[in-house]
């Protein structure tokens, strides 16, 4: 019988629920000044009226769909005659952000309760309202990172309600971000084909192309499918180190070949830390890294494929893009936060995996925190000193590259205890070939 009490929130979810409110309230102040400060060069170069001259004029590497909202930002801006990085610009270019991190929270609740219920809908409301490596990307990093995540939960909400050309239209927009949501594609062709059939699939992938072309070829057609495939192209290999201060296993490896091995690290000669040096003189690192993904996120596939429910495709789907960070190289330390927005989704009963999904979401913060630097200032000067006391003598950041380890080895095994156990009946699925339930 159900009880009429709510339970009181706990202590991690009010510091959690003040952190996200601090994100926001110190946007327009705080910023991480390498992304940043692209991001309004790229929007002056812009004009605001012309998004593909960022390409033209500047070092851009990012798909169209960022530089149509620098556009924008730049003609608000230019209206508001604000400064180029003062508080406004930079308010106004974390706000895409800023507004997907709030958007998904209607977002969770409108979507999952007609399928899942109030309940498991309003938990899933509250685990993304208070999932901190979002709000901390988004207020303070001042990245997109959380942008693509609220595209890539929008096109799994879509997907579990059955609704195809939302799907697409939702992937394909998040493909016109980043090229990163290419890894969302196996695992929710699988589920679509296992329980809607070949249409449902067939129609989800002609919305996504559909739209994604819909934003790329305004570029094509000012004469810039050069940077529109620079853009994309250039995103592996553009830094060829096996991590890109990413707190994972390569992080420990370069810690090792550094500080035992004695192998140059610094930012002119990295040698020890390049992911083309070969492995055993067999293979790269960067091949190594690519093949244990690809066997990961293989037996991922195949779980979802014999186990097609709303469950295991929640936690498949943030299980992948933990891989993706955890076991390829040229990571970037906020490449995590995708995971931890996927895994809100993840439903409270499954308390071992909500716990998992808990501990994902802290990694990802961390890994925005011990790595990351605000522009110069007093603030600054205090933070990096207190990275360098946490790391360097406290070895945290060790500590949170072996337990993302762990981690992922826990994830992995947790879904593969789920996905090829036989103590629960799959759910309903769909011929692949007919459409026709499999009762």
């Amino acid at each position: 019988m159900r009880s009429g009490r709510r339970k009181s929130p706990s202590a991690g979810a009010i510091v959690a629920a003040l952190f996200c409110v601090l994100c926001i309230v110190a946007a327009p102040w705080l910023y991480f000044p390498m992304d940043v400060k692209d991001y309004a060069a790229w929007a002056r170069a812009t004009g605001g009226a012309h998004p593909w001259n960022a390409y033209s004029s500047t070092e851009s590497n990012y798909p169209p769909l960022l530089l149509y909202l620098l556009t924008v930002i730049e003609a608000v801006r230019t209206t508001l005659h604000a400064a180029r990085l003062g508080p406004i610009t930079i308010t106004l270019i974390k706000l895409p952000s800023l507004i997907a991190c709030g958007a998904g929270i209607p977002l969770c609740w409108y979507g999952l309760r007609e399928i899942w219920g109030k309940d498991r809908a309003f938990q899933a409301a509250l685990a993304w309202a208070l999932c901190t490596p979002l709000w901390y990307n988004a207020g303070l990093w001042g990245q997109t990172d959380a942008l693509l995540t609220f595209g890539l939960v929008t096109a799994l909400i879509a997907t579990l309600n059955q609704r195809p050309a939302w799907a697409g239209f939702a992937l394909g927009l998040a493909l016109s971000l980043k090229v990163m949501a290419v890894i969302l594609i196996p695992v929710m062709a699988v589920f679509l084909l296992r329980r809607m059939g070949v249409r449902a699939l067939a129609k989800t992938a002609l919305f996504c192309l559909a739209t994604w072309l819909l934003v790329v070829l305004p570029f094509v057609a000012a004469g810039h499918a050069e940077g529109v495939v620079h853009a994309y192209r250039g995103a592996v290999g553009f830094m060829s180190f096996r991590q890109i201060s990413a707190l994972n296993g390569w992080y420990l490896l370069d810690y090792f070949d550094v500080h035992f091995r004695h192998l140059p690290s610094d930012w002119t000669q990295r040698a020890s830390r390049l992911d083309t040096r070969l492995f055993l003189d067999l293979v790269s690192y960067r091949a190594l890294g690519l093949g244990l993904f690809a066997i990961s996120a293989a037996g991922l596939i195949g779980g979802v494929w014999r186990r097609p429910t709303d469950h295991n495709l929640t936690l498949s789907c943030g299980l992948i893009f933990f891989a993706f960070f955890m076991l390829t190289t040229e990571m970037h330390e906020r490449y995590l936060v995708p995971a931890a927005g996927l895994m809100t989704l993840i439903p409270a009963s499954a308390w071992r995996e909500r716990s998992f999904s808990a501990a994902v979401g802290v990694c990802a913060l961390l890994n925005q925190i011990l790595r990351g630097a605000f522009q110069p200032g007093a603030f600054a000067e205090r933070f990096t000193a207190w990275q360098t006391f946490v790391n360097d003598k406290l070895a945290f950041d060790l500590f949170v590259s072996a337990a993302s380890c762990i981690l992922l080895v826990v994830g992995l095994r947790m879904a593969w205890r789920y996905q090829f156990s036989h103590r629960e009946p799959a759910q309903t699925a769909t011929d692949p070939l007919t459409g026709a339930m499999n009762m």
